[in-house]
């Protein structure tokens, strides 16, 4: 099976980070995986891994960036047989996604993240505002949708956007704990800590009401 993904994670473009690994690890699965996205950086140039093939859309500022998304997505789809089209968000990136995968009529897999469709979500800002709009016209025309929680999985349920519940797989992003553990405690943090009676580990966009840092 011949995937195309568009990822909004630059750091899939810099070898040994983990998002790369990730993408390395996915490939091996596949016969072959392309993978559009955005970089920071003006001179990276598409590269070949094995069964990876990586498009990086470069350009100066956010706008021409996202721009150059869908000739490299185009041109992977005229080149390559492809069975499959996902897509790691359902903004901006997604809509690229959609007419990619209309114009060359292949199947659409829509990949959820964040819980979207809680309102905390679009009341952040006016940019997640406008992505939740987004994300409800493209939800129903997306063949398939992963997310990667049950929360996730009972909103998309509850809004009536997917047709059925069978469209829908959770699968959660995989975190390799084994560094934690045999990680040793760096003693300056400990010492600046030590005042306090309880501490709290925190992961994730603190500012993001639908976070919820007030329950942690």
């Amino acid at each position: 099976m011949n995937i195309l993904m568009f990822a909004n994670d630059p750091t899939i473009f810099i070898e040994g980070t983990p998002a790369r690994r990730r993408m390395e690890q996915y490939a091996a699965m596949f016969r072959e995986l392309h993978v559009v996205g955005v970089t920071h950086e003006q001179w990276r140039a598409p590269s070949r891994h094995g069964s990876l093939f990586l498009y990086p859309a470069t350009g100066r500022g956010h706008i021409a960036r996202r721009r150059a998304l869908y000739p490299l997505g185009k041109k992977v789809c005229e080149d390559t047989v492809v069975d499959v089209i996902t897509v790691q968000s359902s903004d901006e990136l997604g809509i690229i996604a959609f007419f990619l995968a209309q114009k060359f009529d292949i199947p659409l897999q829509l990949q959820i993240h964040a819980d979207i469709l809680n309102p905390r979500y679009r009341r952040t800002s006016l940019k997640d505002r406008i992505r939740y709009y987004i994300a409800t016209w493209l939800i129903p025309k997306a063949q398939c949708i992963r997310v990667v929680s049950e929360r996730i999985k009972r909103s998309l349920i509850t809004s009536k956007l997917v047709r059925l519940e069978s469209q829908i797989t959770v699968l959660p992003i995989f975190t390799d704990i084994a560094g934690f553990l045999i990680e040793q405690p760096e003693m300056e943090t400990r010492q600046k800590l030590q005042e306090y009676q309880f501490k709290i580990i925190a992961v994730g966009r603190y500012m993001n009401k639908e976070k919820n840092f007030s329950m942690l």
